[in-house]
């Protein structure tokens, strides 16, 4: 028996059995039963039998060749080691079916031969682990890429009727297997190649007989590819090459198999997989994964409809399956649209218990400024001194303590008594051994904090009493002595306490007593309040009951919070994203009702250029310059509503075009119109027919209330016009994917009357029109101003021309340029057979693409002609900024340029309690910029909001053209400051903030790009980036266009706009796959939960706090990036060495030994400067401040800041 006992349990902790054995369920029933205090006797043990154990499998494989990697997924990996004695193989009999992987229960029957026992493994306490969604993985993708080509190699072999490793199914967390029957005109291949639900593939061959995949990894069109006789390149496709190389004797028949037929008809299908149910959809041309665990949960993963992808054809097929069918689909899909629905003013009333009590806001800028500056997070001595000095005031309230620590020996024989120190106590005694501090020592500084003078024995010390708290078991505070003297300039040097691990509040408490605090107490203090969201009240109750003689008021928590978070001086490091680095090519911005409140007297520094608006025609960069004509357009692409007059004759002019005769004498400009007009008109009437200009068709006869029987294109279409705001036209493909509401609005299929879609050449519900309108929207709707920025132009004039040409010919080898914007590819994957039939409809669409291509460069040329023309008139400020500004941005360059302005001269810009802004690393490199507001009329209807604490509403942002046609309320309360204004990364770091004093402007964002960034990010994130976009073609075009910025649409708010799909995120893959658009509603759910705490600060505690909240939420961001391989739940990470090891911190204390610290490290600021900002120029680099910072001197040793404290 004894040598059995390794095979079937833990010798070291008997209570766990190994579940493999025999007695598998007494040990799991005695790992319930037993305690965790104490093991378990040894208790009998039934010898293994010699039996060889195998497990039924539909398929016996020879065993395989190498050796299985585990791979780290979603799922459990299982490692497969080589085979056993007896000859039963490991990898060769595991069961076929992945589905066993993910169940313990078939642990039992595994085939594995257990050598060495697992490690025993005590239970977790608490609830169950968060999923893994989302996280990075650990492995290579050329590791990935090996294990799915011997998945795909297994499942072809399968599919052909030949012998394969089973072990191919299992140990990746991937999948993979042949869809469809035998007799199926059509296969495919469907894949799981990753731990989220959308880490789905279905791959199969073009008529070309190059492989396809559809998958959420990549950007490229797929339908476009197989039109332009191209394969994709993904890994998937890449590792499904590489299987079919492999058995190249069988190429021919696995092609016919999985290759597309002419024939095929738009269908779905379920697929189980070993992670819950999937389905996979033809809409006729390609395969697409859907993600389709239930109804409500149905995603498309294609490409093609990231766009829309709950309500695609392939997305509506897939609903038609049989399990996922109900009577009434009340919520046919799950919205992407997460809001903050949470107004300021709505906080918890006990909140404003917070306030500032006896401390003053120009008390609190005079520590921030020139206190000692502290760690974000303690140094690993501070946490030492915190020890000691914890445990100096446990020892201290011991009676034991002040006992003598030599009893009185007794005498022996004659032997004369040795006498001993009788005033030496046990703390004395332990001070000596180092233990403790030596409460008797008074605490002062031995150098001056202003002129950096040294205390000599001749500056006297005065004394004061004072209570020190720590955060350790004592009940009552440690008595110690402070000291302050006077300095040879007259300075009075009063303890700071930073050098030994302490925190002077400089405050007395009833009892006359100084209030001193340990670093560890004051780092529980501000721990507690962001960690819970909470207030300083709150963390006022919860240490009053640790402790039964606390003593401490709430008023004085409050005012040592404050006081403490200001001296607090974060690494710019902190604010640097780990993937992003110093020059982020992905940037999301938004605003954040996040706001205090405003006392009398408060006023900011924040100079600024007034740039005045070019005033471009914005007309002139559209198809169709005529308004009305673009007008009717929309409405006709949109809706179904009956047209009005106008709106008919204008549609009338626009079929007119086609016939009209050449404008013979005019300019080249009119010609060129003309052309485009007729060329407009070819495209727009190949797929709507025109009647008469009387036959406007018919509207809803009366309101269905709850009435859901539209089309599924009409039904969300009818939605979006339910909800569109100022009666504009409902965005095309519906507001987020909520249930449709009821709507008077026909949904678009259902027009009748002049200008009816045409539906005898694709059908209403196929994917055809669902790429057509979008493109005529877009097109024909809209000015098509930066459609292809950021994308090399000659690929796309060479297409272009290809169109224009006679015969036609080779425009299909050049089609993969489209795939540069969305909505363009899926027009020429879907309609690009009809253009080869139509050549007049082929050559249209060539000339408006080749427009949509110059328009850009137009728009360049317009701008420096209006900014000559407005400079020749006397403003100049446009053309010089342009000019300056346009190769030459750095700090340096700042700094010259505001030394030298009257408007930026000898302002305190830098600090952020005078400008209230703070962008951690960013410097300024060029000077804000700011467009002069105008306030709306009050409509006679309109009342004005009266009351205290009221969310007032209605707040828009300007139009800036008459094209202009989305709007945004932005929520204002009334006695607070309209929020925040964040800049934060892809990967949730923020890097900086503005507080906004009036309703967030797109030019307070537009002004953040362009001050901050000397390189201006790639694509910028901005709810409302349309109107950012006409706001800085007006004003700085040339830079924009210089630096060729990208405005894009996040995806939580793009569902909701009317404007050109030019600026939605999923219409421009090529440059935004795989960017979090969301990151700023990521930050703010969690800023969210402090409203109710920063409504009642003043300005300054409400820049201290945001700066340290920003700077822990950022340290856990890059911490979790720093460690992909972490667990999910990471709340008990201590993230102190991380901090220093890993941002280029510095310790700031000058005398500190810890590795982190440097003598002279800690530089005292200059004027006008404090620790929570951005350094003053030519102040050079200092501790905690990275190397960053462009030029300055170096430190000398009259810039070093307070001494080291001393116990005298």
């Amino acid at each position: 028996m004894a040598g059995h006992q390794g095979h079937d349990c833990d010798d070291h902790d008997p209570s766990f059995t190994c579940r493999r054995t025999q007695m598998g369920v007494l040990g799991v029933l005695d790992l319930v039963a037993s305690s965790s205090s104490a093991p378990r006797p040894l208790r009998r043990r039934v010898p293994e039998l010699p039996v060889r154990r195998f497990v039924l499998s539909p398929h016996s494989s020879p065993p395989s060749s190498r050796s299985s990697s585990t791979l780290a997924g979603g799922s459990p990996s299982v490692s497969l080691p080589p085979s056993s004695v007896d000859g039963s193989v490991d990898g060769g009999h595991v069961t076929d079916d992945p589905l066993s992987i993910d169940n313990d229960s078939h642990s039992d029957c595994s085939s594995v031969d257990v050598g060495e026992p697992p490690e025993a493994v005590a239970p977790r306490i608490g609830r169950r682990p968060r999923r893994t969604v989302g996280r990075a993985r650990a492995e290579s993708e050329a590791v990935r890429q090996e294990a799915l080509t011997d998945l795909i190699s297994a499942a072809l072999r399968r599919m052909l009727g030949q012998r394969a490793r089973a072990d191919a199914s299992v140990g990746s967390g991937m999948m993979a297997k042949v869809m469809g029957s035998s007799d199926a005109p059509s296969r495919f291949l469907f894949c799981v190649v990753g731990p989220n639900a959308v880490d789905l593939a279905t791959i199969w061959f073009s008529p070309d007989g190059l492989p396809l995949c559809s998958c959420w990894g990549h950007s490229q069109n797929v339908a476009l590819l197989s039109m332009a006789g191209d394969g994709s390149s993904c890994w998937h496709a890449m590792a499904f090459q590489a299987a079919v190389d492999g058995m190249a004797v069988h190429r021919g028949e696995i092609i016919a198999t999985l290759q597309v037929r002419d024939d095929m008809k738009p269908h779905a299908i379920d697929v189980t997989t070993h992670k819950g149910m999937a389905a996979a959809a033809f809409d006729g041309t390609i395969y697409s994964p859907v993600v389709a665990t239930k109804r409500r949960d149905v995603k498309c993963v294609a490409v093609s409809c990231r766009s829309n992808p709950r309500r695609c054809h392939h997305a509506e097929l897939v609903k038609e399956l049989e399990r996922l069918v109900v009577a009434n689909d009340g919520v046919s899909g799950a919205s992407d649209v997460s809001s903050d629905d949470e107004q300021p003013g709505e906080q918890n009333h006990h909140d404003d218990e917070d306030g500032d009590a006896d401390l003053q806001d120009d008390e609190l800028v005079k520590i921030a400024k020139e206190r000692q500056k502290r760690n974000l997070v303690s140094c690993i001595e501070e946490d030492k001194q915190g020890l000691k000095w914890a445990r100096t005031a446990e020892w201290a309230t011991n009676e034991l303590a002040a006992s003598p620590f030599w009893p009185e020996p007794p005498a022996v024989g004659g032997d004369p008594v040795v006498e001993q120190s009788a005033s030496m106590t046990v703390l004395q005694r332990m001070a000596e051994l180092g233990l403790v501090w030596d409460p008797s020592v008074v605490l002062h500084e031995v150098s001056c904090t202003q002129c950096g003078a040294a205390k000599t024995d001749n500056d006297e010390l005065r004394k004061q009493a004072g209570k020190l708290y720590c955060d350790g078991n004592s009940s009552e505070p440690l008595s110690v002595t402070v000291g302050s003297w006077i300095c040879p300039q007259k300075h009075v040097v009063e303890y700071d306490g930073g050098n030994d691990g302490l925190f002077s509040l400089r405050k007395t408490d009833d009892s006359g007593s100084m209030l001193v605090f340990s670093r560890a107490f004051c780092d529980k203090l501000v721990s507690f309040v962001y960690h819970s969201r909470s207030s300083y009240a709150a963390a006022t109750s919860f240490l009053a009951s640790l402790r039964s003689c606390f003593g401490l008021r709430r008023q004085i928590i409050v005012t040592l919070g404050r006081c403490f978070v200001a001296t607090l001086k974060p690494t710019e490091d902190v604010f640097v994203c780990p993937t992003c680095g110093d020059d982020p090519a992905y940037v999301v911005i938004d605003g954040q009702a996040l706001g205090f409140r405003v006392k009398d007297g408060f006023s900011i520094s924040r100079p600024a250029l007034h740039l005045p608006s070019t005033n471009l025609n914005i007309d002139n960069y559209a198809v169709i310059r005529r308004p009305s004509i673009r007008a009717a357009i929309r409405k006709v692409l949109r809706t179904g509503d009956p047209l009005t007059k106008t709106d008919a004759e204008a549609l009338r002019d626009l079929h007119e075009a086609r016939s009209s005769a050449f404008p013979r004498g005019r300019t080249a400009a009119a010609v060129n119109n003309w052309r485009l007009t007729r060329d407009a008109a070819v495209l727009f009437f190949r797929f709507h027919e025109w009647t008469a200009v009387d036959d406007l068709g018919r509207g809803r006869p009366s309101p269905a209330v709850g009435a859901g029987d539209a089309s599924v294109q009409g039904g969300h279409a009818a939605a979006a016009a339910a909800v569109a705001p100022n009666d504009e036209e409902p965005p095309v493909g519906g507001l987020g994917n909520g249930p449709a509401p009821a709507s008077t609005s026909l949904a678009w299929d259902e027009r009748e009357g002049t200008c009816h879609p045409i539906f005898a050449t694709f059908k209403a519900g196929g994917t055809e029109w669902a790429t057509v309108r979008p493109f005529l929207l877009a097109l024909l709707g809209d000015p098509v101003v930066n459609l292809f920025v950021g994308h090399p132009r000659a690929p796309l004039l060479a297409l272009s021309m290809h169109l224009m040409k006679a015969d036609g010919l080779g425009w299909r080898k050049k089609a993969k340029a489209a795939n540069a914007v969305g909505f363009v590819a899926n027009f020429f994957a879907r309609v690009g057979p009809l253009l080869d039939k139509e050549p007049l409809l082929r050559q249209a669409v060539g000339a408006l693409l080749r427009f949509a291509v110059d328009v850009d460069q137009a728009v360049d040329d317009d701008f420096q002609a209006a900014a000559k023309k407005a400079a020749d008139g006397g403003q100049t400020e446009t053309a010089e900024f342009c000019k300056r500004w346009l190769n030459v941005s750095s700090p340096a360059e700042y700094d010259k340029f505001a030394a030298e302005h009257p408007a930026f001269k000898d302002k305190d810009y830098n600090s952020p309690y005078v400008s209230f802004e703070f962008f951690g690393f960013l410097k300024r490199v060029r000077p804000a910029i700011f467009t002069p507001r105008t306030t709306p009329k009050r409509s006679a209807g309109q009342q004005p909001v009266r009351g205290r604490g009221r969310v007032r509403r209605g707040a828009q942002a300007v139009k800036e053209d008459a094209g202009d046609r989305c709007a945004k309320a932005f929520p204002k309360h009334s006695e607070l400051t309209a929020g925040v204004f964040n800049v934060v990364c892809p990967h949730v770091v923020t890097m900086g903030f503005r507080v906004m004093f009036e309703a967030e402007s797109v030019a307070d964002a537009l002004s953040v790009i362009l001050e901050r960034f000397p390189k201006l990010p790639k694509v910028v994130f901005y709810d409302v980036a349309c109107k950012l976009d006409r706001n800085g073609m007006q004003r700085v075009r040339t830079l924009l266009s210089h630096h060729k910025v990208r405005f894009c649409l996040d995806r939580a708010h793009a569902k909701g706009h009317t404007c050109s799909c030019v600026y939605f995120p999923d219409e421009s893959l090529a440059v935004t796959s795989g960017v979090s658009t969301q990151a700023a509603e990521v930050q703010h759910s969690v800023s969210v939960k402090f409203r109710g705490h920063l409504a009642y600060t003043s300005p300054t505690a409400f820049m201290a706090h945001r700066i340290y909240q920003l700077s822990m939420m950022n340290l856990t961001a890059s911490y979790k990036i720093h460690h992909p391989d972490a667990k999910a739940e990471n709340e008990g990470a201590r993230l102190n060495s991380y901090y220093f090891n890993y941002h280029n911190a510095k310790c700031l204390r000058p005398a500190c030994t810890c590795s982190a610290s440097a003598l002279g490290a800690s530089v005292a600021p200059l004027s006008g400067v404090d620790g929570g900002g951005a350094p003053a120029r030519d102040q050079g680099v200092k501790s905690g401040e990275g190397a960053r910072t462009d030029g300055g001197r170096a430190s000398d040793p009259s810039d070093q800041d307070e001494g080291s404290g001393m116990r005298e």
